[in-house]
């Protein structure tokens, strides 16, 4: 507000210079009306002084009435009737209307207030539409992190359930491949009696057990045949052609076998691979849940800060209240001095009510005078009854100032009691706001514990991710393995493709059945198949040049090896 440093500035600013200006301004006039009718008075006739008196004091009253009425209008009017809007305009405010139009012209203490009231109105619908959007959004917030924490605690649990499972299954075959290692590893140092024992559910272990312990009975099978046929040569003799015949279709079984191995192995490094890509897709879902970790943690903060700025608002509109109801204590003070001025106003009406009363009965008195002076009193008989008129009229007038003083007094009475109302108001709305600063506190406290949570989620996500990331390794690794496995066993297969060749040619050697006989015996005693223990004294040496040959009995023959025979026999094999 912009004031105004000159005299008419501070009249119009300040509402008590204004009642002394109004009073003095009345008094003046009274004063100078005195003065014109005291000179009237004395510059008149010396027979018309008592009529001159009885005139300048009807004209003093006169003027004093008009003044009067002239200040109840500019007081009583005026400043009740902005009272009176003013208080209905704070009602409107403390009931929640902010439309209220609280404009004027005035520039004193009465215009102050109304700045004051529309200011605060501004500042209170602006504060209280910030603070409900402030919470509107925290609950928007509170409810999308309830909702992310949810779906994340659902997602992590998927994640640990198929990260155990994962493990135990990897652990299972593990340990089932380290079984079948160690038995293999049994059959390899010639003990046959050992058969390969699943010991978890799975098909593709399942079918290597299976083709692998057939292929153990077959092989058995064989050497217990082998071992029989290598009691006597003639008998194996006899039988060669059924034995190779025998012998070529357990191959045949074997290859089949290693074959059906070939085939699972490559259907396990298939599922392995299947997955590996179900755990890179897991750790795909733990990054995208970290992200969205990361985003709800940014959401928070954001709300955090506007949760605190929701709390300097509301203190802002409390420190407004507050002094919006200092400004009612003024307005209170103002109307109490308006009733005081009332007060000296009704005292002023008094005083002209004892100079009416008084006037009447001087006209009263010149009234009798005038009648018994008989004629030449007949003139002053009328100016008595003039003034004797005159002084009742002011007397109605003094009592209708009377009744609206005492009227002005009540509405100030009102007003003042509207304007306690007003500040009580004002005081449970700063309680009001209080409260909301406190659960604004409240709701930021809770919202700083989700945030930590929120960050101790992200960090447990990260460490997912890094853990499926690593699961995802090891099966590519297992997937490598069981495909060597898989490249293996088909070499396996063809080996025992050429073996199946190779016990062809067996069938036409009949002629070294004999001296291979008694190496076969020697040889197939160092395998355990059930039927007996392996010896250490039973065992075949053979040189390079002329080999000796140990027989179970231990009596050593000596039998001269042909080296041409034997080059002939190892060309024979490869042609064919």
């Amino acid at each position: 507000m912009n004031y105004d440093i000159s005299w008419g500035g501070r009249i119009r600013q300040q509402y008590s210079t204004k009642l002394a200006v109004i009073f003095g301004a009345i008094i003046a006039t009274t004063v100078v009306a005195g003065l014109i009718f005291r000179l009237h008075i004395v510059s008149g006739p010396a027979d018309l002084v008592v009529e001159r008196s009885i005139a300048s004091l009807a004209g003093l009253m006169m003027v004093t009435f008009i003044n009067l009425g002239v200040a109840w209008i500019i007081v009583g009017g005026n400043v009740g009737l902005e009272l009176r809007q003013l208080a209905a305009g704070a009602e409107r405010i403390g009931d929640g209307e902010f439309d209220v139009n609280m404009e004027t012209d005035r520039t004193d203490e009465i215009g102050t207030l109304y700045t004051s009231l529309e200011e605060m109105r501004d500042s209170l619908e602006t504060t209280l539409e910030e603070v409900t959007e402030k919470e509107r959004l925290a609950r928007e917030a509170k409810e999308d992190a309830r909702e992310r924490s949810d779906e994340l605690e659902i997602q992590q649990e998927k994640v640990r359930e198929a990260q155990q499972q994962a493990e135990r299954r990897n652990q299972e075959l593990i340990d089932e491949a380290q079984r079948f290692s160690e038995v293999m590893g049994a059959c390899a140092d010639g003990d046959l009696t050992n058969r390969l024992e699943p010991q978890i559910e799975n098909e593709a272990t399942e079918a290597i057990a299976d083709s692998f312990n057939d292929m153990l009975e077959e092989i058995t099978t064989v050497l217990e045949n082998v071992q029989t046929m290598s009691s006597t040569v003639d008998e194996m003799a006899l039988d060669l052609e059924a034995s190779s015949e025998q012998i070529r279709d357990a191959s045949g079984d074997v290859s089949e076998s290693m074959l059906e191995i070939s085939e699972g192995a490559t259907t396990q490094s298939q599922q392995l691979d299947v997955a590996s890509s179900r755990v890179s897709e897991l750790s795909a879902g733990s990054e995208e849940v970290a992200a969205a970790t990361s985003d709800i943690a940014s959401t928070s903060e954001d709300v955090t800060a506007s949760a605190n700025e929701g709390q300097e608002h509301a203190a802002e509109v409390e420190a407004n209240i507050d002094r919006l109801v200092e400004m009612t204590d003024s307005v209170v003070e103002t109307v109490e001095a308006l009733t005081r001025e009332a007060g000296q106003i009704g005292e002023i009406t008094e005083l002209i009510e004892d100079v009416a009363d008084q006037t009447n009965l001087l006209a009263l008195n010149a009234n009798i005078e005038a009648s018994s002076a008989g004629q030449s009193g007949a003139r002053f008989s009328v100016v008595a009854n003039e003034i004797k008129q005159l002084a009742e009229e002011t007397m109605d007038g003094v009592d209708d100032i009377d009744e609206r003083l005492s009227a002005m007094r009540e509405q100030a009475s009102v007003t003042a009691e509207e304007v306690h109302s007003v500040d009580d108001e004002l005081s449970q709305t700063s309680r009001l706001v209080q409260e909301l600063n406190e659960q604004l506190a409240a709701v930021n406290e809770g919202i700083e514990q989700v945030d930590s949570r929120i960050q101790e989620i992200d960090s447990t996500a990260d460490d997912q991710a890094e853990a499926a990331q690593e699961l995802s390794s090891v099966l590519t690794d297992v997937t490598n393995v069981s495909a060597e496995t898989s490249n293996q066993s088909e070499k396996v297969a063809a080996a025992s493709e050429e073996t199946t060749a190779t016990i062809e040619q067996v069938s036409s050697s009949a002629d070294s059945l004999g001296d291979q006989a008694e190496r076969l015996a020697s040889i197939l005693s160092e395998f355990d198949v059930g039927t007996g223990t392996r010896s250490n004294t039973e065992r075949i040496a053979v040189e390079a040049d002329g080999g000796w040959v140990d027989d179970p009995a231990g009596a050593p023959d000596r039998r001269e090896t042909n080296d041409t025979d034997r080059t002939e026999e190892v060309t024979r094999t490869n042609d064919q």
